[in-house]
């Protein structure tokens, strides 16, 4: 009996310190994701007020065969922010998560894949031409832009009313919030990727074409 007694107290005392130090790393992690997301958003507001400065100075839309009315112009560099963005936003939401358990890194690896095909699909789509001489591109109006940022505005949100002791998830819905935020990030960097792999392509076009 006093053996329990004796080790009770540092049982304690260890649970105590654990509390302690997740607290303390999910404070640094909010210190650090804060001033990021509000570094890249401001960024990313710049880069979105050039790139329609830009369209309007270039006289788009423009009339082509097979090209849809709505045409937007967007900087290679407004492009390659996003996901930091995201990132900045999710980044230690998805890497608690992922370091959870064998489960939940399961999970993010196969969200990988369909991430890395919904990538490519949405550049297939959305990509009409390069701008090399001003380090743009011109692409269709798609809505995954904004829905990926609802959502991901969203799971923001989510993760803070779970921290707060306001909201518990169930498991089966942490493995659910697992995949969504791999697929999300996985499908961003593709995109971003393969825009500027169709970017790179289409200059020595224009340039043997000239």
């Amino acid at each position: 009996m006093s053996n329990l007694r004796v080790l009770f107290p540092q049982h304690h005392l260890y649970s105590l310190i654990l509390v302690e130090v997740a607290e303390s790393t999910r404070a640094m992690q909010q210190l650090i994701s804060v001033p990021l997301i509000i570094i890249f958003v401001i960024l990313q507001i710049v880069l979105f007020a050039r790139s329609i400065k830009l369209k309007k100075q270039l006289g788009y839309p423009k009339d082509k065969p097979g090209w849809p009315k709505r045409q937007y112009v967007r900087l290679l560099s407004l492009e390659k922010t996003e996901p930091f963005l995201e990132l900045a936003i999710v980044g230690f939401l998805l890497w608690n998560e992922l370091r959870s358990d064998y489960w939940h890194l399961l999970v993010g690896i196969i969200a990988v894949a369909p991430g890395i095909f919904l990538g490519r699909y949405r550049v297939k789509q959305s990509f009409l031409e390069a701008l090399p001489e001003h380090k743009a591109v011109v692409v269709r109006h798609t809505k995954g832009e904004l829905v990926s940022l609802y959502i991901l505005i969203a799971l923001k949100v989510l993760e803070q009313l779970a921290e707060g002791g306001a909201l518990e998830f169930p498991y089966w819905l942490t493995l659910v919030l697992t995949f969504g935020l791999v697929l999300i990030v996985a499908e961003c960097i593709t995109r971003v990727f393969v825009l500027h792999k169709r970017y790179r392509e289409w200059v020595p076009e224009t340039s043997s074409a000239e």
